[in-house]
């Protein structure tokens, strides 16, 4: 009887999917630093990503879930929402402080969070409602299931990095 030799050698769809989450946060990171004319915000941006995905990791963790393709795909929708969220604050208090020259950084901060919060809640309800048909009948799909429990899990930690998190990073020390 011949021993078997066993490893773990990452699939080469696995590989390929996790090449894309990759080329995916350099373009978040282009589009980021061309639109706040800024690398180090940018750099912030993308350091929050993988904060925002704790969610998507504990969702196929407490549940005893399997990543799959859809799985793979919650992460790319969540970056995004994420991103999305991150955007839309950081563009608001950019705006804020130019017009505001005078006015603590904590206060215009705060203020482009309070104006932001409500669109950015929105699109996680939204988003979650829309995705929920597939965690509640989609058990046969695969794809689908992996897809609305790791978006829907992983949902939460991007609001809580938009609300608590992202100040630590755009706030000066001083």
């Amino acid at each position: 009887m011949a021993a078997e030799r066993s490893s773990y050698r990452p699939n080469s769809e696995a590989k390929r999917l996790s090449m894309l989450m990759r080329l995916a946060v350099v373009l978040i990171f282009f589009i980021c630093a061309l639109l706040f004319e800024s690398l180090r915000q940018a750099l912030k941006i993308v350091l929050l990503i993988p904060i925002s995905c704790i969610g998507i990791l504990l969702t196929f963790y407490w549940f005893d879930l399997r990543l799959y393709q859809g799985g793979y795909t919650s992460f790319l929708l969540v970056i995004g929402l994420a991103v999305k969220g991150l955007i839309l604050v950081v563009n608001e208090f950019n705006w804020l402080r130019k017009q505001h020259r005078d006015w603590s950084e904590t206060a215009l901060y705060a203020m482009a969070v309070r104006h932001k919060t409500l669109p950015i809640v929105l699109t996680v309800i939204s988003t979650a409602a829309g995705l929920t048909p597939f965690l509640i009948g989609g058990w046969n799909e695969v794809f689908w299931h992996a897809l609305a429990a790791g978006t829907i899990g992983g949902l939460f930690f991007p609001v809580v990095v938009i609300m608590v998190i992202s100040p630590v990073f755009f706030l000066r020390r001083g």
